[in-house]
């Protein structure tokens, strides 16, 4: 993987890749005995993998900053020390404060995409878009969105995403979570996958400033949304394929995903 070209705005890509994956953890199994999330098999190799191949296969050409935390010398090890830029998150105290980690690792960067690396599905098309999108606005964030027409069935997962929060105007101001949703905003269907796009030095200046008041206590880079919005920055939206979005946080998700996966490669 080349570094920033000269045609290319100098960017960087961080991957989220601290957690644990209690709810992955098979009965009987200790924390100790516990792999990190994102080297659960899958396919041919492992959640991250997937993802760091869809990066490959796209138009990043800067080397990924991997935030590692839970085991992070097996992550390490196994992804190649060499190959990546590691940054620990000492303690796991949110999506937020995990991108705040890595604030010295994006800090030569124009702007910073956020990826999931329990999100396998994630496609090269889908991070081209979204970069895309960025560079033709540059606001303060770009964010994916998925609208499904439902949340039974196949979009089931998708409940238990954040829902997007448009004022009059139908600009994007808020993701509320689902904890702390009411039942009106539990009806809407535009929801958050969570893949953002920064200006960074507008991150830099900002993400330091989130607060862990809320009913999870931990600082959440979702809430960075609303930050933008109450500055008057512009929040751009790119809505993409649900199935793309897919994480995994328990075996079922995982079995659903490789039969995504496999399906689309058959």
């Amino acid at each position: 993987m080349s570094e920033t070209g000269s045609d290319f705005p100098p960017h960087r890509v961080v991957i989220l890749a601290a957690g644990k994956g209690t709810r992955m953890k098979p009965p009987g199994t200790s924390e100790q005995e516990l792999d990190p999330k994102v080297l659960i098999p899958f396919l041919e190799g492992n959640l991250i993998g997937s993802v760091l191949e869809a990066i490959d296969l796209s138009i990043i050409k800067s080397t990924p900053v991997i935030v590692v935390g839970f085991k992070a010398d097996q992550v390490m090890d196994t992804l190649g020390r060499d190959r990546y830029n590691f940054v620990r998150q000492e303690k796991q105290l949110g999506t937020g404060h995990a991108v705040a980690s890595a604030v010295e690792a994006v800090r030569d960067s124009v702007f910073t995409l956020v990826l999931y690396g329990d999100m396998p599905l994630i496609d090269a098309a889908t991070i081209n878009r979204i970069i895309e999108a960025h560079m033709d606005r540059l606001p303060a964030i770009t964010m994916a969105t998925v609208t499904v027409p439902n949340f039974e069935d196949e979009y089931a997962g998708f409940n238990d995403f954040g829902r997007v929060i448009r004022d009059n105007a139908g600009n994007v101001v808020d993701i509320v979570e689902r904890k702390n949703a009411t039942p009106e905003q539990l009806g809407i269907k535009t929801v958050n996958p969570s893949i953002f796009c920064f200006d960074t030095a507008w991150l830099i200046e900002n993400v330091g400033g989130l607060t862990d008041e809320n009913k999870q206590g931990e600082f959440l880079l979702t809430d960075m949304v609303k930050l933008a919005a109450s500055q008057g920055k512009t929040v751009s939206v790119v809505d993409i394929a649900p199935e793309v979005t897919f994480g995994v946080n328990t075996p079922e998700q995982l079995t659903h995903a490789q039969a995504v996966a496999k399906s689309s490669t058959a």
